[in-house]
């Protein structure tokens, strides 16, 4: 399964294709994303996504949110980080995301991991937002 977006810049909110400002933040500084999830039918996800400036703070970053969430490591499905090219610096790691996939019948479990990363703010996740999404099988608008 595919799954397509658009992403803001700036805070890393999950916005609709259609839209062309942050809800979030107000920004206009929208991206399109795509990611190949090795899933045949409908599952839940749950992404947590965090600016960083260098790659040493994204893994950091990682290892401390999979220390504090060692019981749902099963459904840990790897990290993305976006990287920002600047003209005459090179390229920068602008932000980490996180990501856990349960089944279509665990959305309580996807709900449980939700409740712990809120658990761990303030501190570890202060700056971090926390989604769960649910993906249908249902592709609308493909052919």
């Amino acid at each position: 399964m595919e799954i397509r977006g658009k992403k803001c810049f700036v805070c890393g909110a999950v916005v609709g294709m259609i839209s062309e400002v942050c809800p979030e933040c107000d920004s206009t500084n929208l991206i399109m994303f795509t990611e190949r999830v090795d899933k045949d039918q409908a599952f839940w996800g749950l992404t947590v996504s965090k600016e960083v400036d260098t790659s040493k703070k994204a893994f950091d970053f990682e290892e401390a949110v999979l220390g504090a969430t060692k019981d749902f490591r099963d459904n840990y499905d790897g990290h993305g980080v976006e990287v920002q090219a600047s003209p005459g610096i090179g390229t920068e790691v602008s932000m980490v995301e996180l990501h856990w996939y349960f089944d279509q019948g665990d959305g309580r479990t996807a709900v449980e991991l939700q409740q712990r990363l809120f658990g761990l703010r303030p501190g570890l996740v202060s700056e971090a937002m926390i989604s769960v999404t649910f993906y249908d099988e249902v592709q609308v608008g493909e052919d």
